[in-house]
């Protein structure tokens, strides 16, 4: 069956959530309130370090690949987020988010082993499959980053769909990403989820820096179009945006910020919207119909169970 735009969103936004489950309650999160599409493996990664995690849901036509958002109640992932200093890409150019890439790269270590079995899912039984990454907060950022590393690294990754996504990197990685990727990505923002609009340089996160000794921090901007949901559950395609230095104010912060972050939130919204509608913008007209037009076939394939592993590394 082809897959609408709304379809990819919702299969992704229901990883994003079930990828912050443990055990076997991953594999009943990713298939619960959907039959669009069913996964015959799906398999968990972690990176002790920075307490990163991932997994990898496969059938015969599709490798989805979803990173956890932040765990309030562990202190690595605090600290991941906290590290907001900007540092060289590795991958290219610009600047990125210390903490982000750091996660990146404990998940992609040989010790680790998600880069390799992301390859090895593409290439099992020589069925071409496309490749989607998501992910929610702390995730999404994550997922951001590995898209770039992937293409470096001769993946075609077909779809990017992030919900909650924080600001990764500077106005230079965001112009190469864009004119690489844009076409690619869907970035959903809830109404006033604040996580979007930080790291800045007004954000309270600068206390945090001071704390840790971290050096003062650049200009952070957004990548891709602004999938902006409004309370009524209408999607608005809208240009990525970024903030400057004394022109963005967060405080007071909006009282249903928090709560407009939680990944529930994003699935009622995706799964509820009767359309995803672009701005007045011709440039934002022609990605929503390009996107509407690009549909996947997948079939339904039986529910079974899943198979499973852990892969972990300290």
């Amino acid at each position: 069956m082809p897959f609408s735009l709304k379809d990819r969103s919702l299969i992704c936004a229901i990883a994003a959530k079930a990828v912050y489950a443990n055990g076997a309650a991953v594999n009943e999160q990713l298939h619960q309130g959907q039959s669009l599409c069913q996964f015959a493996s799906v398999t968990e990664y972690t990176a002790h370090a920075t307490n990163s995690h991932a997994l990898i849901a496969t059938n015969d036509q599709l490798v989805l690949v979803a990173f956890r958002g932040t765990n309030p109640h562990c202190l690595k992932d605090i600290l991941t987020d906290a590290r907001t200093h900007l540092v060289d890409n590795e991958q290219g150019a610009g600047r990125v988010h210390k903490g982000f890439q750091m996660a990146l790269h404990n998940l992609m270590r040989s010790e680790v082993a998600l880069f390799a079995a992301i390859h090895k899912a593409m290439q099992h039984d020589g069925k071409k499959r496309q490749l989607w990454l998501t992910g929610h907060s702390l995730g999404a950022a994550v997922a951001t980053l590995a898209m770039q590393l992937l293409t470096k690294h001769d993946f075609t990754v077909a779809n990017l769909c992030t919900f909650g996504a924080p600001m990764v990197e500077d106005r230079d990685f965001a112009q190469a990403f864009n004119a690489s990727f844009q076409n690619q990505c869907q970035r959903y923002v809830h109404h006033d989820d604040l996580i979007p609009r930080v790291p800045s340089s007004e954000s309270y996160l600068l206390s945090i820096n001071a704390l840790i000794a971290e050096e003062p921090r650049g200009v952070y901007r957004q990548v891709g179009y602004e999938y902006h949901i409004d309370y009524a559950n209408n999607i608005t395609v809208l240009p990525a945006t970024g903030f400057e230095p004394g022109t963005a104010t967060y405080l007071p912060i909006p009282l249903d910020s928090l709560k407009d972050h939680h990944m529930p939130r994003y699935i009622e919204a995706v799964r509820s919207a009767q359309t995803i509608m672009p701005n007045t913008g011709s440039e934002a007209l022609q990605h929503s119909q390009s996107l509407q037009d690009n549909s996947l076939t997948i079939p339904l394939l039986p529910a079974k169970a899943a198979t499973k592993c852990c892969c972990t590394v300290s």
